[in-house]
């Protein structure tokens, strides 16, 4: 039996395996000095402070407006979904259960009875259709989420859209109001008020 590398945190001092470490390419063992819980509290501490936090934003745009950055990023992504994905469902199995069943809850109790079920499958239908067609993932979203902190949307034809699954994990249960720009709020609005009135 082949044992497993270990390696002592220099915050918690807990000697734990390598894979509770963080990548470092800089580091001899290939490993970060401290352990991820470490790393991810550390991290937390410095973004909490706003002029931190406003010049990581500050870099980080300016990173991602670079396309060969942003092509890369999106890779990087896909990859790290593809390897730990089915990792973290295995592991955290109930809480997956748990949040499907409330997302599912939340769906039907703010769904109207007068409500045509064909026009709700035609849009995800349509974001099939996208999937299939770019190979991409893309996702429905409630434009008015259905579990605000201070109000609900209703789950309607004209309150759902197709887009990315990284415009809808960015935009998350967010007011579309706080998420996109003005300009860009009035023409989703206009556009989702035009189906409204066709419907």
């Amino acid at each position: 039996m082949a044992s497993v590398k270990k390696k002592k945190c220099t915050r918690c001092h807990r000697t734990l395996p390598l894979d509770a470490f963080c990548r470092c390419h800089t580091a001899r063992d290939g490993r970060n000095f401290r352990c991820r819980g470490c790393e991810k509290k550390a991290k937390a501490r410095w973004y909490a402070i706003p002029v931190n936090k406003a010049k990581w934003r500050k870099w980080y745009a300016a990173w991602r407006a670079v396309p060969k950055n942003h092509e890369r990023h999106r890779k990087a992504s896909a990859r790290w979904y593809a390897e730990h994905l089915g990792q973290s469902y295995q592991r955290n199995k109930a809480t997956f259960f748990a949040s499907a069943r409330r997302r599912q809850m939340c769906k039907l109790q703010r769904r109207p009875a007068w409500v045509d079920e064909a026009e709700l499958n035609a849009v995800y239908a349509r974001r099939d259709v996208l999937v299939l067609k770019t190979g991409l993932p893309y996702c429905v979203d409630h434009f008015w989420p259905l579990q605000h902190r201070d109000f609900s949307g209703l789950d309607l034809p004209w309150n759902l859209r197709v887009i990315t699954a990284t415009e809808n994990g960015s935009k998350n249960n967010r007011r579309p109001d706080e998420f996109y720009s003005p300009a860009k709020f009035r023409r989703i609005i206009t556009k989702l008020d035009q189906l409204r009135q066709a419907a």
